[in-house]
């Protein structure tokens, strides 16, 4: 949880209480994590995300809509999950040997 720095805006805790309790508040949100990936579902209130739109360059022309990328704020429950379920495929796929060999993008220690 630690290494997660930001949530969304509008989460009811913000993602500094959740780090400085972790001791306390790890336990629990790992139930939950764990009910929901057994069960194959997430909890609703985690699926719901802030919406920004940011500049894509400084010199961008605010005026065009083009000149924008969208950037979805997580709650900070919904990241954990989010780093928990891609270490576990990413750990997956490589133990199973089930990715392409010139598949470099996305993936630690293969660099082009």
């Amino acid at each position: 949880m630690n290494s997660i720095h930001s949530g969304s805006p509008s989460d009811p805790c913000p993602h500094h209480i959740y780090n400085k309790a972790d001791n306390i508040i790890a336990p629990h949100l790992r139930d939950v994590i764990n009910a929901s990936l057994t069960a194959a579902t997430f909890p609703e209130s985690w699926k719901h995300a802030e919406l920004n739109a940011l500049l894509k360059k400084p010199t961008a022309d605010p005026t065009e809509l083009k000149s924008f990328r969208p950037i979805s704020l997580l709650p900070f429950p919904a990241k954990v999950i989010e780093k928990i379920v891609n270490a576990q495929l990413t750990n997956a796929l490589e133990t199973n040997d089930s990715l392409d060999p010139t598949q470099f993008g996305f993936r630690a220690n293969h660099s082009t």
